[in-house]
């Protein structure tokens, strides 16, 4: 049998620091710190593998680990050792490590089937809800700030409001959130804190917040765990890391840019790897990007020397620079690019002479593991400043890294809080206290800043130097309730999530932009509102395929390219790639992902900043805009790749990695066949024959897998009622036994699963789901004749309400059977309050009540259990649904195969 410290090197691949052997052992006694402080290079990231270790050997910590990084970085390196460790668990439980422990694991991580999910809430796999099918299994979540707190705060960017509760749920249940650099954030530092407090009662599990952070920090409260002196921080590989050589010396400049390139490159000779950092990506960044190509140009010719790390680019581009490995772990799914590769420790390749230069904004300050030989930077705030030092010579090489930091002098006549703050924040650096050498530079290794840190007066021009903590609304029962009302798409109470995430801070109003190769307008006719909401709400913007930015950046770049367009229309009666724009060139969503109205090529050549902010602008591909870097460019004509490009000349995914997002556009005749794998999920008709029948048609499709995707009423193949009823009603005693649930309340899961699909049992439903006439009624069917619109607004949920009250009868607490009746009715997100009182088998007056009687009971409940906790209730039914589904799509696909 394996002990802890093998485990976690069986998961990991490698041997345990003593400080992580230390945790290691907390961990599995259930102790959970408040606050990790460990120097940035010393294997923060490691706590996912703590954490898998101490559950894989019977640990009672929580079953999900959310890791939260506040910068959308070009590659997440915890995304990538989430999926290392993924790899090596099903090793382990294929016996490849030692054979009698895959059934304790197994057991253990809740891993009955499948591998440990993975899901990353940026970039390729965004969010492959793999994390949301079983409560009861292990899982890591990676994601931002933004991503994981509006999931929390029932908002969910870029998820329906239908599943919205199940994301709250499990993000806020069961659940042990490990913020990364939480000095950054403290507004979300405390609103993680404050859920964790908020009302809710046996068996809901809790959440736990676990803090980390390379910059000591006096907002910290609670109990810290850090590297132990002596016998920890001597261990040599501790040590090297702690005493690496940084010599930093600060300059002033009148040129910022050209000062940066001058050194860089100047540091760059003989092949060397710089780092430079910038403070603004337009102004500064990307003029140093393109100074050093210039220059290197002349010397090394064909030979790329310099790559840009920047936001606001679009997640693909963004992906493709750092590369994605395939499953195995080994082979380049997708290759890096070269020059971003040598900052990879452990990636590097043999250049000569021949230097690397990597140019970064705040995107390569926190989440994304670089190393360089040397760094220039302009002058931040502290802890930014701290963050950026972690990312040069974080081995701890021999050779010193020379560290360059640039201060801008203001020029004719500096307003007084400009040079005021510019004096504060070189105050740390011409300190007395922070010895100068001999060389005139001053020694910033992560030990030098600690051992600063502990004094006083440092400490002090540390606090002054380090960026304001923002003010931040209070959490409260009134607002975390308005959130929770998913069902209402409106809601005067609702308040913007924002302040809770980040606090009240000046920012540029932020915009979405998504390409798209087809824009639904059919031919011969003009746009149509439906079709367009019908269309986005099968095939919305996907995270892969977003550039999000300032709205005025948006706005500038959408007016330049539409008249540019425009006037190549009037010209040529063409476009750049020979295709005629259409009337519809882009579309607007609103912040829940709604259609809001469409725009027309004039219409966009007039749009301005506030039209666009906080919208998302879902644009005719045509138009361009978008550089080869996945940058906002004017200049750029070129036709982008596109998500929706699976039937066009450029796609952005190929088949397999399509399949991780889980829905594709195909432009097919009406009468073709699904692919295998995938399930019709949309259609609609676009071009008519000579007798006026379909003669093409837009499909959406929906990969099988996802499972957690949509209503789920349509599958492979058909399964009845009562098949489906008793599939559901056996998920839920597995979940309920995995979970460990009182038989009270796994009697009451397992009486909502038995009966929550019964208002199935309606002619209407039937017949506008395409069920065959032998063998009714159907729960699922293979939606080939299916039409949702002839429910007329009928909810099967609401039905089911109705239907299950004799049933519902066995349950003898009041409570409890109330509990039934609702996950009954909210197993498809609705009753969160409200649910159309429409059944044809009641009369006007009957439904009216039985919806109200809903809302009312939505209310009861959710004081009862509270928010997160009712919620919690609602996934596990939803998860025994889903099983059940999952289960017959198993079925259907091993019998094609026999």
């Amino acid at each position: 049998m394996l002990d802890e410290l093998s485990a976690f090197e069986a998961l990991t691949g490698y041997k345990a620091y003593r400080w992580q052997a230390r945790l290691l052992s907390e961990f599995i006694e259930g102790k959970i710190p408040d606050t990790l402080d460990v120097p940035t290079g010393l294997g923060k990231t490691s706590v996912m593998g703590i954490w898998l270790a101490a559950r894989a050997m019977g640990s009672q910590m929580p079953r999900r680990l959310v890791y939260v990084v506040d910068r959308r970085a070009v590659v997440d390196q915890a995304s990538s050792e989430a999926e290392r460790l993924a790899r090596n668990v099903r090793k382990a439980l294929d016996g490849a490590v030692v054979p009698e422990i895959a059934e304790k694991w197994r057991a253990h991580l809740g891993l009955d089937w499948g591998n440990l999910p993975i899901s990353t809430l940026r970039g390729q796999f965004a969010d492959n809800r793999r994390w949301l099918e079983n409560p009861a299994r292990s899982a890591i979540i990676v994601g931002t700030v933004d991503m994981i707190g509006s999931r929390m705060l029932f908002e969910g960017y870029g998820v329906s409001s239908r599943m919205r509760p199940v994301h709250a749920a499990l993000i806020a249940s069961d659940t042990l959130v490990v913020l990364d650099e939480a000095h950054l954030v403290p507004p979300f530092q405390e609103l993680v804190r404050a859920v964790t407090c908020f009302g809710r009662r046996d068996p809901v599990p809790p959440m736990r917040l676990l803090s980390m952070s390379a910059t000591a920090s006096d907002r910290r409260t609670g109990s810290v765990f850090g590297i132990a002196p002596g016998i920890e921080s001597e261990e040599p590989r501790v040590a090297d890391r702690l005493k690496a050589r940084k010599r930093l010396m600060v300059h002033d400049t009148a040129n910022l840019a050209q000062s940066l390139a001058d050194r860089a490159f100047e540091l760059g000779r003989g092949g060397h790897r710089v780092l430079i950092f910038c403070n603004s990506r337009d102004k500064l960044a990307r003029v140093v990007a393109e100074d050093l190509r210039k220059r290197s140009a002349k010397e090394w010719r064909n030979t790329p020397t310099t790559a840009l790390l920047v936001g606001a680019r679009r997640v693909a581009e963004r992906e493709s620079l750092a590369g994605r490995r395939g499953s195995d772990g080994t082979r380049w799914e997708i290759e890096p690019n070269p020059v971003f590769r040598q900052f990879v420790p452990g990636e590097e390749q043999e250049r000569g002479e021949i230097p690397a230069f990597l140019v970064a904004t705040s995107a390569g300050e926190v989440g994304v593991d670089l190393d360089a030989d040397h760094m220039v930077c302009d002058l931040v705030a502290w802890e930014r400043m701290v963050q950026r030092l972690g990312r040069v010579n974080r081995s701890g090489r021999s050779e010193p890294a020379m560290v360059d930091v640039f201060a801008a002098v203001p020029k004719d006549d500096p307003e007084d809080d400009v040079k005021e703050r510019l004096d504060i924040l070189r105050a740390p650096f011409e300190s007395p206290w922070w010895p100068t050498g001999e060389d005139g530079r001053r020694q910033a290794g992560p030990g030098a800043l600690r051992e600063l840190q502990e004094n006083e007066e440092f400490a002090k021009l540390i606090s002054t130097a380090t960026t304001p903590e923002p003010l931040r609304p209070e959490l409260n029962a009134a607002v975390v309730e308005a959130w929770a009302m998913t069902s209402l798409q409106q809601h005067t109470g609702r308040p913007k999530i924002e302040p809770w995430l980040r606090g009240w801070v000046k920012h540029e109003p932020q915009s979405q932009l998504v390409w798209r190769s087809v824009l639904p307008i059919r031919s011969g006719e003009g746009p149509n509102t439906t079709l367009l909401t019908e269309f986005f709400d099968a095939l919305p913007p996907h995270l892969t395929e977003i550039l999000e930015t300032e709205a005025y950046l948006i706005a500038e770049v959408l007016k330049a390219r539409s008249t540019v367009l425009a006037k190549s229309l009037k010209d040529a009666n063409r476009d750049a790639g020979s295709k005629p724009i259409p009337t519809l060139a882009a579309v607007v969503l609103d912040s829940r992902g709604k259609v809001a109205e469409w725009l027309s090529l004039d219409r966009l050549k007039e749009i301005e900043p506030e039209d666009v902010a906080g919208k998302t602008i879902v644009v005719y591909a045509g138009l361009g805009g978008l550089s080869s870097e996945g940058l906002l460019d004017k200049t750029v004509a070129e036709i982008p790749h596109t998500l929706d490009g699976a039937s066009q000349d450029t796609p952005l995914w190929n088949e397999d990695r399509l399949g991780a997002v889980g829905r594709r556009l195909r432009i097919v005749t009406p009468d073709a066949d699904p692919v295998d794998g995938w399930v019709r999920e949309a259609g609609w008709t676009t071009r008519l024959d000579e007798g006026d029948q379909a003669k093409e048609e837009w499909r959406v499709e929906r990969v099988l897998r996802a499972v957690t995707e949509g209503d789920a009423a349509r599958a492979r193949t058909e399964q009845t009622l009562s098949e489906h009823a008793l599939r559901a009603a056996v998920e839920a005693d597995r979940i309920t036994v995995a979970l460990g649930l009182p038989e009270e309340f796994g009697g009451t899961l397992r009486a909502a699963a038995l009966l929550h699909d019964c208002g199935k049992d309606r002619e209407l439903w039937q017949t506008a789901m395409g069920a065959p006439q032998l063998g009714r009624p159907f729960a699922k069917t293979d939606g080939r004749r299916a039409n949702g619109r002839a429910l007329g607004g009928y909810r099967h949920e609401f039905g089911s309400l109705r239907d299950a009250e004799t049933g519902l009868r066995e349950i003898d607490d009041d409570r409890l059977r109330d509990l039934a009746r609702h996950l009954i009715a909210a197993h498809h997100g609705w009753a969160r309050p409200v649910i159309p009182p429409i059944d044809p088998a009641d009369p006007p007056s009957l439904a009216t009540e039985r919806s109200m009687a809903a809302a009312l009971r939505f209310a009861r409940l959710q004081r009862e259990w509270g928010p997160w906790g009712l919620a919690w209730w609602e996934s596990l039914l939803r998860a025994a649904d889903w099983a059940a589904s999952a289960s017959l799509n198993v079925v259907a696909k091993e019998g094609e195969r026999r």
